[in-house]
């Protein structure tokens, strides 16, 4: 039962070259004959399948929360198991398994490695990879055919609705030999044919080449006309004027397209459809429409090497399928390649690297150990490595006296959460932090939540100790912030230190805002202020979160987001005076003083906690750093009133410390917070509940994927130095089409796909609006919006474009809740000008293969803004 549980997670094509890994990995008998049974099991059972492409990693051994669960009568735990059982980990779940042997256990661990890594070096055609992936899906007896009703299967699968007279009329035309049926060749045609039914592309091409013949293009691919090099300057600098030729060769509106298209019709030369693009035509295209100033200028050469891959021989021209494979594929994707860089794409990683530590953005996790919500979840040492590999740089630890007088533990205190030891936390961190697939040599800052007893505080140290050794950095209160290229390699405990510690320290005053672990549910949800609770709620999750309510007969919320199961209210067992009792209890407790941190352990601390309840105002605007690194941690709700009464003191503030944002205590559901505003004040690390993919989750990824995905991203200017002004900007969007959705069996039901496309702009103060496409009715694989391709266009006018966000998301259009196919979360400053493809990202943050979006970006730069 293993094994086929393991076959239906794998899926049909992927198992079969699983058991192929196998055969030439082994020469045993038993494994031979386990890979024949497996490949039998393939083809008479159709099963759920997942991608392989979704695949994080694969671990040996019982490393997952799984295995730590109750498991009754069935045991499948302790030494002798441990060998056997090996765990295929995707985004934030996990599928773990025992095997009948540890050879066995090795010999599948050892496959699926080969086909993940197979998979990541892999650089097909991208038209042949979807033919291929279709056809083994469609073949389930590999026969070598597909019948009528099998092809059909195959649109349903592709998301696209077809009339029977329609599919009657293609398999005829495409079945050449007449035997009704199709081989791989054949299907590989029917495929292609519906490529090339890109309206939106054949309407590019046809203004591309219009602008050709009309703006004398060949002079200007030869001698590169330095007057239309200027404008094209002045144009991504800002500088434009809505006037000129750039009027007509990139800021087109409708009406444009439109007055283009008729007068090539009533064109002599140009009244047949125009099938192809020439060489010359395509660089153009590359060094008019698609230009930007981290674009090389492409010539003749380049597009010939371009062409070359993307029709598979020497041509000198792309018909319309082949040129809409370049405008989807990642070389046109419209996050800045350079931004994507290490560094940025600055001379060297390690001068972009080299500034002190509070000039960052660092993604940070909250409550890092929790699988689920904030009340019952489990706690699991593997989600350490998980968000680590995502590229987390700021960790959570909340640690307390274990009951067994020897182990400190893990958990979320007060609550239903499971523990774990703390040993096993620190141990998955140190083996993590800077090994692959991160291979990440960058600082992880942990940041420890104390609520342990003197003798568990010891216990600490020496585990710190024992497991990290060298890697530990020391707090020295003479040196100002280190950089991240300082400390590389490095692991950074940030918590309170002893009062001998910081005595030596100046400006102490008052105490620092620690996060209370403990939360009366229903008090904080009803005396909450109206700014927390709307972030809360603009930030939900657009496909499984549910508000958060309060009720009046249990002690927590009855929902949260997620994919756990949910949680039951908890009825009153005792009268109203035991409550009152118990709930007086856990207040004091919660309003108790910490405990004292003892010598030992506060030696250990590389980032201190601030104890400064305000900043002398002389030393911030006189640019000192302050006597050493520290960071305050505040509440959400307190860090946006701040902002909201005086955003530049805060911007201030951080120039000076690190601050730390973590979310509202009443986020039970594990939700996040909108975390756009508080770094646009500068705040460094705000702390995302990494296992919830809802908007503040998508948007923390989306800012997070410059610089390499290595957790640090230098701060704009004006966030990092007073004085320093932001941009305003005009965006103009145009949605032209969808391509190539994934079908809906992944979602609720199994209908074709009603698309539309949603834009979301996230930012500060008015920076924030919402806009939708119109639905294109049953078309997943490619939805074409507007009046024969011409899309629809929207408009921001966005006053701080430095913070602001643009959300991309496809959504399908059901009764009742629409459900999210995909998504994508730009910064402003990240996106490229020009007709580009937008990949989507499912809510795991993986990559949805050959999905996307095309859309047509541009900028008009208006104004400085007042510091």
């Amino acid at each position: 039962m293993v094994l086929l549980h393991t076959v239906a997670l794998l899926g049909v094509p992927m198992c079969v070259c699983v058991c192929v890994c196998v055969c030439l990995e082994s020469n045993t008998l038993p494994v031979l004959i386990l890979c024949f049974f497996c490949v039998h099991v393939c083809v008479c059972m159709q099963m759920a399948s997942l991608e392989i492409s979704h695949v994080k990693r694969i671990t040996h051994g019982q490393k997952t929360a799984t295995f730590a669960l109750p498991t009754g009568k069935k045991k499948s735990r302790g030494a002798e198991f441990e060998d056997r059982s090996f765990s295929v980990v995707t985004g934030s779940r996990s599928l773990d398994l025992v095997a009948p042997s540890s050879i066995v256990a090795q010999v599948w661990v050892r496959a699926i490695e080969l086909l993940h890594h197979r998979h990541h070096d892999a650089d097909d055609n991208p038209f042949e990879v979807y033919v291929r992936g279709q056809w083994n899906k469609a073949d389930i007896d590999r026969s070598g055919t597909l019948h009528r009703d099998e092809v059909q299967s195959v649109l349903k699968n592709m998301n696209l609705h077809c009339t029977k007279h329609w599919f009657r009329q293609k398999f005829a035309h495409f079945d050449t030999d007449q035997n009704k049926m199709m081989d791989e060749i054949e299907f590989s045609h029917f495929v292609r044919s519906l490529f090339s039914e890109r309206p939106e592309v054949e309407r590019l091409m046809k203004i591309v080449q219009h602008e050709f013949l009309n703006c004398d293009a060949r002079a200007t691919v030869q001698t590169h006309n330095s007057a239309t090099a200027s404008s094209l300057g002045g144009l991504n600098h800002g500088r434009n004027s809505r006037k000129g030729i750039l009027q007509s060769l990139f800021n087109r509106g409708a009406e444009g397209l439109s007055a283009g298209l008729d007068r090539l019709g009533r064109s002599r030369e140009s009244s047949h459809v125009i099938r192809r693009i020439t060489t010359e035509e395509f660089v153009y295209f590359w060094n008019t429409f698609q230009k930007a100033t981290f674009d090389k200028e492409m010539n003749a050469e380049d597009a010939k090497k371009m062409f070359a891959q993307l029709a598979g021989d020497e041509k000198d021209s792309l018909d319309v399928m082949e040129f809409a494979l370049h405008l989807d594929s990642r070389e046109n994707r419209v996050f800045d390649p350079q931004r994507s860089l290490p560094g940025c794409g600055s001379d060297s990683l390690s001068q972009y690297m080299g500034r002190p530590l509070n000039h960052y953005w660092i993604n940070s996790s909250h409550n890092t150990y929790l699988t689920g919500d904030q009340w019952q979840s489990h706690s699991s040492a593997q989600q350490y490595s998980f968000v680590l590999q995502r590229g987390a740089r700021c960790v959570e630890i909340d640690c307390w006296d274990g009951d067994d007088r020897q182990h400190p533990v893990v958990t979320h205190g007060h609550t239903m959460c499971s523990k774990i030891k703390f040993r096993d936390v620190m141990q998955e961190i140190q083996d993590h932090a800077f090994s692959p697939p991160a291979n990440n040599p960058y600082p992880v800052i942990i940041s420890i939540e104390m609520h342990c007893s003197a003798l568990y505080q010891a216990k600490m140290a020496l585990i710190v100790t024992q497991v990290c050794g060298d890697s530990l950095y020391l707090y020295d209160p003479d040196r100002p912030f280190p950089s991240p290229e300082d400390l590389k390699y490095k692991i950074l405990l940030k918590g309170d230190r002893s009062h001998a510690h910081e005595k030596a320290d100046k400006f102490v005053e008052g105490d620092e805002d620690d996060e209370d672990e403990f939360v009366d549910l229903n008090e904080s949800l009803s005396k909450s202020k109206p700014a927390a609770l709307e972030t809360a709620a603009t930030c939900r999750s657009n496909t499984s979160s549910k508000s958060i309510s309060p009720v009046a007969s249990a002690q927590i919320v009855t929902s949260f987001s997620g994919k756990n199961k949910s949680i039951s209210p908890v009825s009153p067992s005792r009268d109203a005076s035991s409550s009152k009792k118990e709930k007086d209890t856990a207040k004091s407790k919660n309003k108790s003083k910490p405990e004292k941190v003892i010598e030992e352990w506060s030696a250990l601390i590389g980032l201190p906690a601030n104890h400064q309840k305000n900043v002398p105002q002389d030393q911030i605007m006189s640019g000192m750093s302050g006597p050493a690194c520290k960071m305050q941690s505040y509440a959400e709700a307190k860090a946006l009133k701040m902002l909201e009464s005086n955003r530049q003191q805060v911007v201030d503030f951080n120039t000076f410390l690190l601050s730390r944002i973590y979310p509202f205590g009443g986020r039970v559901d594990s939700s996040n917070m909108n975390p756009i505003p508080y770094w646009s004040g500068g705040c460094q690390a705000v702390c995302c509940n990494f296992q919830t993919g809802d908007v503040g989750m998508s948007l923390n990824h989306g800012k997070f994927r410059e610089n390499n995905r290595m957790g640090y991203v230098l701060k704009h200017p004006s966030q990092r130095h007073s004085g320093v002004s932001s941009s305003s900007c005009l965006l103009r969007v145009r949605v032209l089409s969808c391509q190539r959705l994934p079908p809906k069996t992944h979602y609720k039901s199994a209908d074709i796909l009603d698309a539309y496309v949603r834009l979301e702009l996230h930012g500060t103060g008015n920076d924030s609006m919402e806009v939708r496409t119109k639905t294109i009715k049953d078309n997943g694989f490619n939805p074409s919006f507007g009046h024969e391709g011409d899309g629809e266009v929207f408009e921001f006018e966005v006053q701080d474009r430095e913070s602001a966000m643009l959300r991309i998301v496809v959504m399908d259009d059901d009764t009742g809740k629409d459900a999210q196919i995909g998504q994508n979360s730009l910064t402003l400053t990240c996106i490229r000008e020009g007709y580009r493809h937008v990949s989507l990202f499912d809510q795991d943050d993986n990559l949805i293969k050959q999905a996307g979006c095309l859309c047509k970006f541009e900028f008009e730069y208006l104004r400085q803004q007042d510091a």
